[in-house]
């Protein structure tokens, strides 16, 4: 009977369907609510999955105006952007939208800000500010995004999900009961 439970769990985890958590932002450099006081070359975004090309980013300054990158590229888990020109003293945001592994399109931002020299403006944030400020979105853009409906395409996805957890669990009740029936049938056979 061990050998049989053995064997249904071997074959339920064999034709269950993973559960895919969405991708997520690992790291970044610069940092979110870094200060930066030297020329940044590039713009590295990490997330905790591979991502898939068609994935780009953009970076605005604190009036919305956005700085053009020389180019935008995705390394297995990483996106890459390649800055042109040296920043100016500013808080900077960078903005990025993947396609997941998972086939999920993913939109996030995080702030930085550059300021070479140590001259304080009155009306300057700290960088501590700007992480609190960002973390603050995200929790208030994360709460809109779970009050939303979802789009169609979404709803599909989830339909689809759903469905292949169904047909999962309903091979497994099969298996569950077919296993035991079959061994006992086996051992019948042997006993005449």
């Amino acid at each position: 009977m061990k050998k049989s439970v053995y064997i249904f769990f071997f074959l339920l985890l064999t034709f269950s369907s993973s559960v895919s958590a969405h991708t997520g932002m690992k790291s970044a450099s610069p940092a979110d609510g870094e200060t930066i006081s030297g020329d940044i070359q590039e713009i590295k975004v990490e997330f905790n999955t591979a991502i898939e090309s068609g994935s780009s980013m953009s970076l605005l300054n604190e009036n919305g105006n956005e700085i053009d990158l020389d180019s935008s590229q995705v390394e297995e888990k990483t996106l890459v952007g390649k800055v042109d020109e040296p920043l100016q003293d500013d808080h900077y945001t960078v903005k990025w939208r993947i396609v997941g592994e998972d086939g999920h399109l993913i939109e996030g931002d995080y702030m930085f800000m550059v300021q070479h020299s140590n001259k304080n403006n009155e009306d300057s944030k700290t960088a501590d500010e700007l992480g609190k400020k960002n973390n603050q979105a995200a929790d208030t853009e994360e709460t809109l995004k779970e009050s939303t409906p979802a789009s169609a395409a979404d709803n599909a996805q989830e339909k689809i999900s759903s469905s292949s957890i169904i047909i999962s669990l309903v091979i497994g009740i099969i298996l569950f009961f077919a296993l035991p029936i079959t061994m006992w049938l086996i051992q019948k056979g042997r006993g005449k």
